[in-house]
């Protein structure tokens, strides 16, 4: 009898060490999505200077030169927070407690290694994000940037850091993702105070305007001017206002008079 009742109860908490486990596995499965790519990163692919002639192709090239600002922020400036926000996505987290956790990996940029680690933690239908980084032989668990997004990745916000050495607000980002539709929009705002920059925004939006689909809306606090881009990533045609007036290039990006279209 007594050997009956031992064996019951072995099996008893092997059923129950088995559950648990499951649950554990199931668990996993609870972690919070990260916000797109497209929440982070503005995509400038389409406006990389490549030399062509300004004498006809000027319209795209003054696009590409007023899109080429703010791209330099994301490739030089921001080079190390964009990397370890987009590796993160291709990462699997652990859970610290119910409603938070963690990416670790690390990040290697212009041959130096970084270590990033992503928090996030989920109250309700929010998810706070921080994102810290540690750079091999130097700083350790700097918070590169923060934010806060629904759980259904439709709406969100970050704060971005300039670096270790100036530890000031640099870059707020606002973004919107329409996943039904695959369109949305992400605006950068220029928050580094007593600079040139102070206030300069990029608007950038993907649409379903059948003739431009993606726009850029980009403005100079400084000089109170802005700059409209629209472009279609299908075609590569495109327009420019600047001056007070529309400039248009076609598929081909040379110049053509806008009333051609």
């Amino acid at each position: 009898m007594k050997k009956t009742v031992n064996r019951l109860y072995a099996g008893i908490i092997l059923v129950g060490t088995l559950l648990m486990a499951g649950c554990e596995k199931d668990n996993s499965k609870d972690a919070p999505q990260l916000p797109p790519e497209s929440a982070f990163v503005i995509d400038f692919s389409d406006f990389q200077h490549n030399g062509k002639s300004t004498q006809t192709y000027e319209n795209w090239s003054v696009a590409a030169v007023t899109a080429g600002v703010w791209n330099a922020i994301l490739t030089v400036t921001l080079a190390v927070p964009v990397a370890a926000y987009v590796e993160a996505i291709h990462q699997e987290p652990v859970r610290l407690d119910n409603d938070s956790w963690k990416w670790s990996y690390p990040v290697t940029v212009e041959s130096i290694n970084y270590t990033a680690e992503l928090l996030a933690d989920v109250s309700g239908s929010t998810v706070e994000w921080k994102m810290y980084v540690s750079q091999q032989g130097g700083f350790s668990n700097f918070l590169w940037f923060k934010g806060t997004s629904d759980i259904l990745r439709t709406h969100g916000d970050w704060t971005l850091y300039l670096g270790p050495l100036t530890n000031t607000e640099f870059l707020k980002i606002d973004w919107n993702r329409d996943w039904e539709n695959s369109t949305g929009d992400v605006l950068y705002t220029n928050m580094l105070s007593g600079t040139e920059g102070y206030g300069d925004y990029v608007h950038y939006g993907i649409t379903l305007d059948p003739a431009f689909n993606v726009y850029y809306d980009i403005y100079d606090k400084s000089e109170d001017n802005l700059v409209k881009i629209n472009y279609s990533t299908e075609t590569k045609e495109g327009s420019i206002f600047y001056n007070d007036i529309w400039h248009c290039w076609n598929s081909n990006l040379m110049d053509i008079d806008c009333s051609a279209r």
